[in-house]
């Protein structure tokens, strides 16, 4: 089996394609996930219909208002139907390899979003449109405290650009969960990182349980709380799947344990009930300790490259053993993980170098690489960028554009980047099963041409149908082993997918099979072809030739695989 990758849409790396072609390429997707280009998947099964649960309210209609409704935009709408848009409510549930919903395992495939950083709210249709097509079944969004508020104490802003209530349900037609982000603190590379300007000149520490600071924090939770609780998915009022409690804390001390319990315990009170998290910086272990913090899983984020666009890039790792450690019972869920990369101020690079960092290339060895790892819930940071409009972005570290090199473009041009996030998610659709897998032992690399190949293997765990008897659904994957490198390599692994009486020379099971290629001219049949019914087959029953009688192989010259 070669190492081979191609992208469904004939992109160059930052050129663009018609949003109609980029659709109706998107139309046959259902609710995906992530997979990879350079990876096989084995298995018998269908993906399994979006779960149901008990109806307990109207389902959502396109619009709630009449003819000055937003939502009644005059815009080709969504069409699906999805446990987020039903009106029923749904149980979300998790163990250590998925989230699920209503017991039905889901991969969580989400891309970020920053709606204040469109020109208006009539561009966030669009937008989830275009990562709907792309296979994203999720979406992730920021909100920013300091552009709805600007007095302590004072009122909040719902209008227009910062119409929350609209944006979910925008979201909900689209049929896109959502992972609701709304700090207190949230970074994005925003003024104060969200927080808003009339706590600039405060002593204390704006992130701690400082009597004022958390009393005006609480009032922004409970303000957005109050339309973020009318769409959640677990009383079937919408998409919002969970909700993040603060973001990037550095150090996990007393008072900032003490902090984020706080905000948890307030959230909790105001009717949120769907799960609640911390997003870890760079997997460092902080506020692992969910139960004690009233969270319910730990997450966190990684940036694998680093953000020194003009820079070298650093080398993909692997994370599944180390983030194990801190959450042996929930899953690998990545917050944000490297979609592009900001361009400071000053900075000695432009959006199109952070671009070509992040270049669909490394796309795909990512994906491969978090298929390898376990990774079953996904956002990738960002899917578009936008602009800082007016001085909301951060002095520091942005300006006016926050095109981030992401995947889709500032003036919301699509890329061969988006195409590769696209195959990522197809593959995943294909194989439902990656939810349940444990890590297997990796395949041995053989008849290497070319530089060194890092192999993953996984298996289903939840007894799924196989195509070979006593086997299980397998995902296996390939990636170079320098993450960086651009050797053309070619390389033959052995496929067992039956269960072996003995254990292989090379540790990988199956001695006594043939070990070499179906092809090789040492590989002789007896016999005849006959029809038979496959009930085993991908995709249900179907019928295939099958030579009846015994192979012979005669002495090979190298092994080859099978």
């Amino acid at each position: 089996m070669g190492h081979r990758s191609h992208s469904p849409l004939p992109l160059g790396p930052r050129s663009a394609v018609s949003r109609s072609a980029f659709l109706r390429a998107g139309a046959s997707l259902t609710v995906p996930a992530v997979a990879g280009p350079a990876v096989l998947g084995a298995s018998s099964a269908q993906a399994s219909p979006a779960p149901r649960g008990p109806a307990t309210s109207v389902p959502t209609a396109p619009g709630r208002g009449g003819d000055d409704d937003p939502l009644e935009d005059g815009l080709v709408h969504g069409s699906s139907l999805f446990p987020g848009n039903d009106g029923q409510a749904h149980e979300v549930t998790w163990d250590a390899r998925s989230f699920r919903i209503d017991g039905e395992r889901l991969h969580l495939y989400a891309g970020e979003i920053h709606p204040w950083r469109v020109p208006a709210p009539a561009q966030w249709r669009e937008l989830l449109q275009l990562m709907r097509a792309a296979g994203f079944n999720a979406v992730s969004f920021y909100f920013f405290w300091g552009l709805h508020q600007s007095e302590s104490g004072g009122p909040f802003d719902f209008t227009g650009i910062k119409d929350v209530d609209l944006l979910l349900r925008i979201a909900e037609q689209e049929g896109l969960f959502v992972i609701a982000r709304p700090g207190p603190y949230v970074n994005a590379e925003i003024s104060m990182g969200g927080l808003p300007a009339y706590m600039t000149n405060r002593a204390a520490s704006l992130r701690s349980t400082d009597p004022q600071n958390l009393a005006d924090s609480k009032d922004w939770l409970s303000a957005i709380g109050e339309i973020i609780a009318r769409h959640q998915i677990t009383d079937g009022g919408g998409s919002v799947l969970m909700w993040q409690i603060e973001n990037e804390l550095i150090d996990d001390d007393a008072p900032r344990k003490e902090f984020v319990r706080a905000l948890a315990q307030h959230v909790r009170g105001i009717g949120i009930d769907v799960p609640l998290f911390h997003n870890d910086y760079g997997l460092g272990g902080r506020f692992r300790d969910s139960a004690d913090l009233d969270l319910d899983f730990y997450a966190y984020d990684h940036y694998p490259l680093g953000f020194d666009a003009g820079g070298p890039r650093r080398q993909i790792g692997e994370a599944e053993d180390q983030f194990r450690e801190y959450a042996p019972e929930s899953p690998h869920f990545i917050t944000e993980s490297q979609g592009g990369a900001f361009t400071p101020w000053g900075a000695p690079f432009d959006a199109a170098q952070a671009f070509e960092f992040t270049d669909p290339a490394f796309t795909r060895q990512w994906g491969v690489r978090n298929l390898g790892n376990g990774v079953t819930a996904f956002n990738y940071y960002m899917a578009f960028g936008g602009t800082n409009w007016g001085f909301t972005g951060s002095p520091s570290s942005g300006f006016t554009s926050y095109d981030y090199g992401a995947a889709i473009t500032e003036d919301r041009l699509l890329t061969g980047k988006l195409a590769v996030q696209k195959e990522l998610a197809a593959l995943q659709e294909a194989l439902p099963q990656i939810t349940s897998m444990a890590p297997g032992a990796a395949p041995v690399v053989r008849d290497l041409d070319g530089a060194e190949v890092t192999a993953y293997a996984r298996i289903a765990t939840d007894s799924e149908p196989s195509a070979s008897d006593g086997g299980a659904p397998r995902l296996l994957g390939f990636r170079l082993a320098d993450s960086n490198d651009e050797t053309d390599t070619r390389f033959a692994v052995r496929l067992v997918l039956g269960a072996s009486d003995e254990e292989g020379d090379d540790g990988t099971g199956g001695a006594g099979q043939p070990d070499a290629d179906d092809a090789d001219p040492a590989i002789t049949y007896e016999g005849s072809w006959t029809a038979q019914d496959d009930a085993a087959a991908f995709g249900g029953p179907c019928i295939a030739p099958r030579r009846r009688g015994r192979a012979r192989a005669g002495r090979s010259p190298a092994p080859a695989s099978t």
